[in-house]
C-alpha cells in the first residue's frame, strides 16, 4: 500500500468520519493517536498508531480485520494497540500524547 504523506488534521477528519461505522461493525468505543503522527515528527513511511478501546473485546480475525480495514480507509499502514493492554512502561508518555479522534 503507497504510504500517502497526510497532515495529522486530514487524518483525524477520516478517522472520524469513518467511527461510527467501525463502532456498529467492530464495537470500537474509543479511537486515539499516538506517536509521531501524533507529535507531527512521522516521516515518509511513517505508520499510523492507534489506541483503541472496545465495547466488546473481538476475537483475533476480527481484530486484524479492523486493523486491515482501516489502513485502506486512511491510506497509511496502521499499528492498532488495545489501550488496556499498554506495557506500564510505555503507558505514561503514550497516554500524554495521544489525541481522540
Amino acid at each position: 500500500m503507497p504510504t500517502e504523506r497526510l497532515s495529522l488534521d486530514i487524518l483525524l477528519d477520516r478517522l472520524r468520519a469513518l467511527l461510527p461505522e467501525l463502532r456498529a461493525r467492530y464495537a470500537v468505543d474509543t479511537l486515539e493517536v499516538f506517536g509521531s503522527r501524533a507529535h507531527s515528527d512521522a516521516g515518509e513511511g511513517s505508520d499510523l498508531d492507534l489506541l483503541v478501546t472496545f465495547s466488546e473485546s473481538p476475537d483475533l480475525l476480527t481484530f486484524i480485520a479492523l486493523e486491515d480495514e482501516i489502513s485502506e480507509r486512511v491510506s497509511i499502514p496502521v499499528d492498532l494497540v488495545i489501550r488496556r493492554s499498554l506495557k506500564p512502561r510505555l503507558k505514561d508518555r503514550i497516554l500524554t500524547e495521544a489525541i481522540a479522534v
